[in-house]
This record gives C-alpha cells, structure tokens and sequence, in this order.
C-alpha cells in the first residue's frame, strides 16, 4: 500500500486529511532500529527538536515540516558527518541543515536554528 493508499484509508476511517505523527515512543523505537549506533541521548533530543518543529509548522509559524523519514535521515547524516567535528563543524548541525534547513525561507531556517540550539546546547558530542 503506497503512503497515498494509506493516507486515503486513514482519512476514510477518521475523517482526517492527513496521519497523525507518530509518538516519541514509536519514534524512539524507530531510531534505536534505523540509528543504534547514535548515543541515546543524542536520539532523544533529535526526537524533541522533531517535535518542536512539527509544533511550530502547525501553529503556522514555519513552513517545513518534519516527518519521521526526515527525522531517520537527520540521524543517519549526523553520524555520517561526525568526522566534520574534527573541523569544528557541529555534525547535528550540518545534517539539519541539509535534511531541511536548506529546504526552508530564510525566516523558517532561522527558526529551526533556534529549535535546535534551545533543544541542542551546549554542542552535543557524537
């Protein structure tokens, strides 16, 4: 069943447009199988910067959303990028940006920089 069949029988059923996202628990389970390799507490935080952001797209006040195949490839490109560290380039940071950030305006960017840093300080270490 494609994403679309799904969305259509979900829709059906509920009366909704759209699936609900998944919990933290179902994200974490997620996470642990998709990225055992990240410390936990690096995929927790990536799990609330998720949710901040899916918060703030709903509110109206930015204009990407975060789905949890974007949160797996965040976590996947963190552990990618973490010889970047070396550098002194934060590697969550970097992987953000290039997941969404890049996707977004320049206000949104600038707002999921401040979900990140608030979720993420002081730098985290992978």
């Amino acid at each position: 069943m494609s994403d679309f069949e799904l969305i259509e029988y979900y829709a059906e059923f509920t009366g909704q447009n759209s699936m609900p996202y998944p919990t933290p628990e179902q994200e974490t389970v997620a996470l642990d199988k998709a990225c055992p390799f990240l410390p936990e507490d690096i995929r927790t935080s990536m799990i609330q910067v998720a949710n901040d952001v899916r918060t703030a797209f709903l509110a109206g006040q930015i204009d990407v959303p975060l789905s949890t195949r974007v949160l797996i490839y965040w976590a996947k490109y963190a552990s990618f990028f973490k010889g970047l560290a070396g550098n002194g380039i934060d590697p969550i940071s970097y992987a953000f940006d290039r997941v969404l950030g890049n996707k977004a305006s320049a206000e949104t960017r600038e707002s999921l920089l401040e979900i990140l840093q608030r979720t993420f300080e002081p730098e985290p270490v992978i």
